[in-house]
This record gives structure tokens, sequence and C-alpha cells, in this order.
């Protein structure tokens, strides 16, 4: 009996698979027909646009259509129906993405004969096209390196000729959300990003394309940095939905800067300085060099241009080890941001500047929330995980500021994660 139910199964399983064959072979036949139909210049225009749909719906059984659709692409009778065709087919026509490229790229702008000399007239078919065409690429799979670039062409265009047309809003909102999910990998298009925001006309004719930027621009993380200034000023905006989505992009960019590794200037072993071989003279000039320039870059951490502050938090982490027992000193200063910013060198740091742990958990009870902040996500890259440490972070997690207690719970995390 059991031998018989093996048999009938296995017959189940040949009937199954001549089906799949019979069924396949059909398929590439009634491919083979669309094909031959679309290439036809006798058929009937609407006819072949109906053969280029049936393809589309086939989606990836039609892929060998793919280079035809692609040649349709430079037809203006048929590239929307192929634009459609070749995002239903998806991934499997990631050959067609150059000239889908070339397509999202052309000039919208034709020469009119009927009207002034010089006069531009818009091609709002091709205008309207771009959403799909962007659409398509991303069902076919958007690779940074090719379509990155042309993705930040339309949300950089600003043309004030275009603006109001649905199809261009609709355009930049789509490159937008196409580059949001490719993160650090889309930092190439981090110019584009802000010139989007500080379009005071974007805002206007389609003010989700700016919001969702801020968005993308979070998700690009520490190479987005440039795009703090512009996002600040949107911290008061009258709708209070972006003053907290712009206040919510900024600390995620500011953290994923301060969570960098130090650059390659940095000594790979904090307890072996590049001079330690030098002779003992040469030693003590470079010591006394070292701290003059510890004290000008403490300073400049309390200076009022962002460009001055930002290099001094840079040299800092730079000098590794031998810059913490400064910071610990500029973190008793009696200027906030000196101490806001002495804890930021010591973030970038990570577990190079764990011997000021201390010094940040006593920082936990500054009465400033930014010194807070800092203090808090110093310990969690340093992943402190001594008794006194959790203890502060703990209690921490009832601090009246949110990014407090969000910062608290990341290092206890961290702590955590090293037991």
């Amino acid at each position: 009996m059991t031998i018989w139910f093996c048999k009938r199964g296995m017959g189940s399983i040949v009937v199954l698979m001549l089906l799949n064959a019979l069924t396949s072979a059909q398929t590439t036949d009634e491919v083979s027909k669309l094909v031959d139909t679309i290439k036809d210049p006798d058929k009937a225009k609407q006819t072949r646009l109906e053969a280029i749909d049936r393809l589309g719906s086939l989606g990836a059984e039609a892929k060998r259509a793919v280079p035809l659709l692609t040649a349709c692409l430079r037809s203006p009778a048929m590239r929307v129906n192929a634009v459609v065709a070749l995002g239903k087919i998806g991934q499997d026509a990631k050959p067609a993405m150059p000239q889908l490229i070339e397509l999202l790229l052309a000039d919208v702008f034709v020469e009119s004969q009927n009207s002034f000399p010089g006069f531009r007239q818009i091609d709002r078919e091709l205008l309207s096209l771009r959403p799909t065409i962007i659409q398509t690429m991303t069902k076919i799979g958007v690779e940074p390196k090719t379509c990155v670039p042309a993705l930040a062409k339309i949300i950089a265009q600003d043309d004030p000729q275009l603006q109001g047309y649905p199809g261009f809003q609709q355009g930049c909102l789509a490159a937008v959300m196409a580059i949001e999910p490719l993160g650090p990998k889309a930092k190439e298009a981090v110019p584009a990003l802000i010139q989007l925001l500080d379009n005071t006309a974007a805002w206007q004719w389609n003010p989700r394309g700016p919001r969702e930027a801020m968005v993308a621009l979070a998700k690009i993380g520490p190479d987005a940095k440039p795009a703090l200034p512009s996002l600040r000023k949107r911290l008061n905006h009258d709708n209070p939905a972006i003053s907290k989505l712009a206040e919510e992009s900024i600390e995620k960019i500011a953290r994923a800067v301060a969570a960098k590794p130090p650059s390659d200037d940095t000594p790979s072993d904090p307890k072996l300085p590049r001079d330690a071989k030098k002779p003992p003279t040469e030693r003590i000039k470079v010591e006394e060099k070292v701290n003059d320039e510890l004290g000008k870059f403490i300073d400049a951490l309390g200076d009022g241009k962002v460009e001055a502050r930002d290099a001094a938090i840079d040299a800092l982490t730079k000098m590794g080890e031998k810059a913490v027992p400064t910071l610990e000193k500029a973190i008793s200063s009696t200027d906030a941001d000196v101490r806001k910013n002495a804890l930021a060198c010591l973030c970038k740091m990570g577990k190079i500047g764990r011997a000021a742990a201390p010094t940040c958990i006593a920082a936990l009870k500054d009465p400033s929330a930014e010194v807070r902040r800092n203090a808090a996500y110093a310990l969690g890259r340093m992943a402190a995980d001594s008794r006194e440490a959790v203890a502060a972070l703990t209690y921490a997690l009832k601090d009246k500021d949110r990014e407090v207690r969000l910062l608290a719970a990341f290092a206890l995390e961290k702590a955590q994660e090293r037991k």
C-alpha cells in the first residue's frame, strides 16, 4: 500500500511538471506573437499598444520582450505603455535602465512652430511621464551609481515655468521617495535635497517633497551634515509637524556624525602615541606644542561660529587619548557650549575616551539638556558598563528631556551587549 501511494505521488508530480511545461510553452508562443504584432507597422496603433499592455500583464514571463519594449521607449506613441510594461516585468527589465534614465532626463521643452521665435512649448505628456518612469526604475531596482545622479537632477530642477505642473511636482516627489530607501548610498543626492529644502516655491506647490527630503537626509547619515543649516531653518515652521520632523532629522544626522569613526589620522593604538619613539628632548617639545594646540581647540569649542566649533571637535577627536584629560576639564567649564562640545568629542572617540566615563556620568546631572544628551550618548559609544554608569543611566531614563531618555536607553543597551 505504501508503494502504491508513492507511485501515485510520483505520478502527480509528473503531471504537474507536464502542465508547467505546457503552460511555459504556451506563454513563450504568446510572447512571440505579441512581439510580432508590435513590430508590424501595418497593425493598428491601438492593437500594438494592447500587445504591449499584454506583455506587461505576463510579468517576468515576458522578459524576452525587454529589448523590444526598450526600443519602444523612443516612440512618443508607445513610450507610456512601454514604461508601464517594463515596470511590471520587474528586475528582469534591468537592461532597459539606461534608456529609462535617458527618457527621464529628456528635455521637456520643444520648439513651437505656431508661436513667437525662441518660445519653447512644454511636452506635457513627457513631463507627466516622469513619476511613472521613476516608479518603473524602483520596481526594476535603483542602483546608486547610475540612478542617484539622474534622480538628483530631477530633484534639483527648479525651472519656474515647470513648477506649476502636476507632472513636475509628482516627479520630484517620486525621485525623493526612490532615493530615501538607499540611505548612505544616496549621499550624492545631498546637494539636490538641500536645494529642495531651501526652495521656497517647493514648499508652496508640493510641501510633501521637502518633507520627504528631510527623511531621506536623516537616512543618509553623516554625509548629510551639510544639510544641518537648512534643517535648522525649519525648526520654527508654522506647521508643528514640520518643525518636529526637522528636529528629528537633525538629531539623527548629529548622532550619525558623532558615531562616525575617527579618520585614519587617529592613532590605531591610543596607548602608543606616534611620538613615543622620539628622543626625550624632542618629545618635550612635541608635548608643549600639543598642550598649546589643546588650549586653542578647547577655547574654540565655545566659539560662536559653527565652522570653528566643528573644526575644533574634529581636531580634538583626532588627537585621541592624549586629549581626554583636557576634555574632562572642559566638561567642568561654566560655558554650556564648551561642555556640550567637549562631550561631542568623546562621542566621536568612542571607546578611546573610556577613561572619561566618570566625568560623563557626572554630566548626566548637568542643567543643560544638550549636555546631558551628549553625556548619555558618549557613555553609549564607550559601552560603559560599570555599576556607577548603569545606575546613572537607569536614573536618566526618567529625565524630563525625551532625547536624554532615548540616549540613556541606547547606552544601557550597549552596556548590556558588552557583558
